[in-house]
Order: structure tokens, then sequence, then C-alpha cells
């Protein structure tokens, strides 16, 4: 399957990291200090400074690891 110019740029730009005991999907752009919530793409609110990293011993959210999967997102690092 291959993914035209056109939705790449489309697609939301995410990193892995991790909440309630899982890896998560956070959109890059609400990566603010000052923002005192962030939502994963399954919904997970969350507040920044908890888990600023994935966490390799953690399984990944069925939801966020289907959203990379499918090509909605474009996951960084």
């Amino acid at each position: 399957m291959d993914i035209t110019e056109e939705e790449r740029v489309e697609r939301k730009r995410c990193r892995w990291t991790a909440y309630a005991l899982q890896n998560h999907l956070i959109p890059v752009d609400q990566d603010e200090p000052e923002s005192s919530t962030v939502v994963a793409l399954c919904g997970l609110i969350g507040i920044p400074v908890d888990a600023p990293v994935r966490d390799g011993s953690l399984p990944k959210c069925a939801w966020c690891a289907y959203a990379e999967l499918d090509g909605t997102v474009e996951t960084e690092g």
C-alpha cells in the first residue's frame, strides 16, 4: 500500500509515551510544557510530566497500535 504525498501531509505526527501501564500515541503538537493535559489517540488523558518517554517493558495500547499499523499516524522516535 503506497501512501501519496498528499496523504502523508494529512497524517498526524505522534510519539509513543507510557501512561496507565501501556504505551500510547500522543500527537507531537501536544508536547508543550505549559499544557496541563495531553490526550492520546485512544482518548486517554494524561499529565505531560508523568511519563515523557516510551517504556519498552510495557505493551502498546491496541487502539494506538492499530492507528500506527494502518498508516493513520506517522510515529517519531
